[in-house]
């Protein structure tokens, strides 16, 4: 029982670090196209996303990289959970 809480407790966790690199590539994106002259503040971004990319385990990266622009990692979290009790 303390596995699957620890496990689903793992998810939420990843699943929001997942939640805040998407957004942090997305607003670098955005700077870049929209505020070009605002270089600086879209490398923080990519920088800060790269600082959370960094707190994933191998498998989550992975399951991240797998998913497009992290559409299923981000929206279905449930998903985390399956491919974290499958691992175990």
């Amino acid at each position: 029982m303390v596995e699957s809480q620890e496990g689903a407790e793992r998810a939420r966790v990843a699943a929001s670090l997942a939640r805040e690199i998407q957004q942090l590539r997305a607003a670098a994106v955005m700077l870049q196209e929209g505020k070009p002259e605002k270089a600086r503040a879209a490398q923080a971004c990519l920088d800060l996303a790269q600082q959370r990319e960094a707190k994933l385990t191998a498998q989550e990266r992975e399951f991240l990289a797998l998913s497009p622009q992290g559409d299923i990692f981000i929206d279905h979290g449930a998903l985390i959970l399956q491919a974290q009790t499958k691992a175990q």
